[in-house]
């Protein structure tokens, strides 16, 4: 009985063990609906670090598609093979491993279609954590757009429009109806 209760024992800290490391620290990727081809928009890593076990040093690798541009970011480092970094070490120069936001805003490009963004995280111990969250990005067509130059009337419909003509009309009358009465005074 005292074997199988160090068995026991020995294999909850084995399982504690591996568990341990993936449950230090859990990125989220989030992204807001399709993005609109050409155009510009955000895309959060939102990091939730456990108070109880949290790792002294993390270092984050966004890998961004092909075809999007990297407008602004706050990474630490980025790559002319679109590959961004954040790096935290816990003390250096200030910096502190707790829950936070890594924002940054991409392009989306000209083509519309469905792509693949992936990342991770490395923790000291050489553990590496899969973001989650968003994984792929779909890139739509821009819609509401007039060839004519009138998109606020294609957008909100022809009312703005049967209104402006309504207007002009009615001046129209007004200033004949008045132009003909003063034109007949005598001086």
């Amino acid at each position: 009985m005292n074997k199988m209760m160090i068995g026991f024992a020995v294999m909850l800290a084995v399982f504690a063990q591996a568990g341990f490391c993936s449950e230090n620290i859990v990125i989220t990727r989030s992204v807001s609906g399709p993005v609109v081809a050409g155009e510009v928009f955000e895309v959060q890593l939102n990091v939730d670090v456990s108070e109880d076990n949290k790792p002294l040093t993390y270092i984050i690798s966004e890998q961004i598609p092909p075809g999007f541009d990297i407008v602004d970011t706050d990474a630490k480092m980025t790559t002319d093979d679109n590959l961004m970094k954040w790096v935290v070490i816990e003390g250096f120069f200030g910096a502190k491993v707790e829950d936070t936001v890594f924002v940054y805003n991409l392009r989306a490009p000209a083509n519309m279609g469905v792509y693949a963004i992936s990342g991770s995280a490395m923790l000291k111990d050489k553990t590496t954590v899969e973001i989650g969250g968003v994984s792929n990005i779909e890139v739509v067509e821009a819609t509401g757009s007039s060839a004519t130059g009138l998109s606020i009337f294609s957008q909100a419909g022809y009312i703005p429009l049967i209104v402006l003509i309504a207007v002009l009309a009615a001046v129209a009358v007004y200033s004949k109806k008045t132009g003909s009465k003063t034109g007949n005074v005598k001086k």
